[in-house]
């Protein structure tokens, strides 16, 4: 894996910084896919993409007069593109095929919710079927809390997803997690070196070619220290239900609400509207996750991405502590302001990302004591494929 960090790092000048971009074959003879005079005056390591179905990124707005073409929103699966790099092109054929993958993507279909992008007006990245991974890394810095001693976190989360589209209007995902906490402190209160977490998230999303659209999930989950025999402390679901409307090109509305199962019963907004206002920005005012993102275009052949996101991040688990022996379900709740930078050449995308993390608490279903933890630095990065 450190060999494709490598060689992402190297297909950008200085920092990795992308998306899931997508290929059609008939790209390269399409009018839409040729720069505008606008984008010939880019720098030589800012192309335009010119990947299907987006469009390069000229003006911001129309001259007095013009007409705004509208993309057609009716769906279509497209190929994904191979790298420029010669190795990670051989990389990614011989991972599709011992995959069995055909590297297809759905053009015209948007989460507003998951990792995709948006070319402002000209349309979202392509969205990843089939099979679909994700790899990180976490460090959070040590940090006072309320109960004595420092705390420290470091994490490796993983998921892979499986998409397929069903009748044409509907798109189905799932996506299995496994995530790994380890921890250090405090020490007030004996808590185990770590936990783990196993998700299970069953999504159903409309995709219909009219402005409203609907999306349903399900997340049955064991979350543990698993240093004890397993109970029902370890055994949560969440659900959620979101309705879309798609009121204009630039404006994406989302109402709908979300039940987090955690040491408490948590209800709420899956909701918030995103605003793309021309061919280089997204703004999503989301919860639980929001997100501006700026377009820098295509880079050495990577289309990359500069963005600012805010999180609230809640998780609970089965806690076995020792001394006294106590068996209960905690819960970690934050928030996060982090920046960060994505590639993405052929199916391999690398992001870097780093900020603040605050308003941090443990909270406990039981005997535990509760407790507060100080601020403290987050470093994040990344692999998707």
């Amino acid at each position: 894996m450190s060999h494709i960090y490598l060689y992402l790092l190297l297909a950008l000048p200085g920092a990795a910084v992308g998306g899931l971009p997508a290929a059609d074959p008939a790209a390269a003879s399409s009018p839409a896919a040729a720069p505008a005079p606008a984008t010939a005056q880019l720098a030589t390591y800012f192309e335009p993409s010119t990947l299907e179905p987006y469009s390069p990124a000229t003006t911001n707005s129309p001259t007095a007069g013009e007409t705004v073409a509208q993309l057609p929103t009716t769906p279509g699966i497209i190929q994904t593109e191979a790298p420029e790099i010669e190795r990670l092109a051989a990389w990614q054929a011989t991972y599709l095929g011992f995959m069995q993958d055909d590297a297809l993507a759905l053009a015209g279909f948007y989460d507003p919710f998951s990792y995709q992008f948006a070319y402002g007006k000209d349309g979202a990245q392509a969205y990843r079927l089939g099979w679909f991974s994700y790899n990180d890394f976490v460090l959070m810095s040590r940090s006072p809390t309320t109960i004595g001693g420092n705390f420290q976190d470091l994490e490796w989360n993983a998921w892979v997803r499986y998409a397929k589209q069903l009748q044409r209007p509907l798109v189905f995902t799932w996506t299995g997690w496994m995530n790994g906490k380890f921890w250090t402190g405090p020490t007030g209160i004996n808590l185990p070196p770590g936990a783990a977490q196993f998700i299970s998230d069953f999504q159903l999303q409309s995709n219909y070619d009219n402005p409203w659209n609907w999306q349903l999930g399900f997340a049955p989950q064991l979350d543990g220290t698993f240093n004890d025999h397993i109970n029902s402390n370890a055994l949560m679901a969440d659900a959620r239900a979101v309705l879309f409307l798609r009121s204009s090109p630039e404006w994406l509305f989302a109402f709908g609400t979300a039940i987090w199962n955690r040491a408490s019963d948590h209800l709420i907004p899956y909701a918030g509207a995103l605003w793309t206002p021309d061919d280089r920005w997204e703004f999503r005012f989301m919860f639980p996750r929001s997100r501006a993102s700026y377009y820098l275009g295509r880079i050495r052949g990577a289309d990359t991405w500069f963005y600012a996101s805010g999180e609230y991040y809640l998780d609970a688990y089965q806690v076995d502590i020792e001394g006294p022996r106590v068996s209960t379900r905690g819960e970690v709740s934050d928030y996060r302001v982090l920046v960060g930078a994505s590639a993405t050449t052929g199916i391999w995308t690398l992001f870097l990302e780093g900020g603040l993390v605050t308003d941090r608490h443990f909270r406990f279903r039981g005997d535990a004591t509760d407790f507060e933890l100080d601020d403290c630095g987050m470093f994040r990065t990344g692999l998707l494929f």
